[in-house]
């Protein structure tokens, strides 16, 4: 690491909101990011996302981070007056993870020993292993620090309600998500949730780009 990375960690304080209490909840960027997404989409298609509440049925999983995702999105569909109109919405539980409803998926996949066959594979190559040892090193380490813990610092990178600055000391000079996302690659240089989509269906690539420029630019 340089030393402008050293004083940007110098900088780091520990967020009382990681414990086992807020574990899994909306992050409060996720939240707005949440309510801005909302307002863009009926920026875009107002004959589609109206004001009528009565116009939508909201389905989300029955969780305190859904709870509150749905709580921040209706906000930015309906302002101020959203906590107090009776919105229609369900609990589905199929939703995120549909497949655990599926006894073929079951018996096939997730109880089948060769669902992660060609994982172990990839992990066995030497590519996977000097991506370890890159990202040791640039994480301070003179030895190779467990793939699980590489893992959980790209979940923390990749995900849309974590979007540091170069300049955020938990960024720093590690890059986990540069190295993770694989080498040679034309955004190897950014975390991979800083990239548009590239789409072939014309219409979500379209609310995908205005995404992008209306609320994360």
């Amino acid at each position: 690491m340089c030393s402008s990375d050293l004083n940007l960690l110098e900088q780091w304080q520990w967020d009382n909101r990681h414990n086992l209490t807020f574990a899994g909840d909306l992050t409060s960027d996720g939240y707005m990011t949440t309510q801005q997404f909302a307002q863009a989409w009926k920026q875009r298609f107002p004959g589609l996302m109206t004001s009528n509440s009565q116009n939508y049925l909201f389905k989300f999983v029955n969780d305190q981070r859904s709870s509150n995702t749905f709580k921040s999105f209706t906000e930015g569909l309906f302002g101020d007056q959203a906590e107090s109109l009776d919105i229609p919405k369900e609990n589905d539980e199929k939703l995120l993870k549909p497949f655990k409803f599926c006894p073929a998926w079951a018996k096939s996949v997730g109880e089948n020993n060769d669902t992660m066959s060609q994982l172990n594979i990839f992990e066995s190559k030497m590519e996977f292993k000097e991506m370890i040892s890159n990202i040791s090193l640039r994480l301070g380490f003179n030895y190779d620090i467990q793939k699980e813990i590489i893992f959980r610092i790209y979940e923390m990178c990749r995900r849309p309600a974590f979007k540091p600055s170069r300049d955020d000391p938990s960024y720093g000079g590690s890059h986990v998500a540069d190295d993770a996302h694989g080498n040679g690659s034309p955004s190897r240089h950014r975390p991979p949730h800083w990239r548009q989509l590239s789409l072939r269906c014309s219409a979500i690539q379209e609310m995908d780009d205005f995404y992008h420029v209306t609320v994360q630019c």
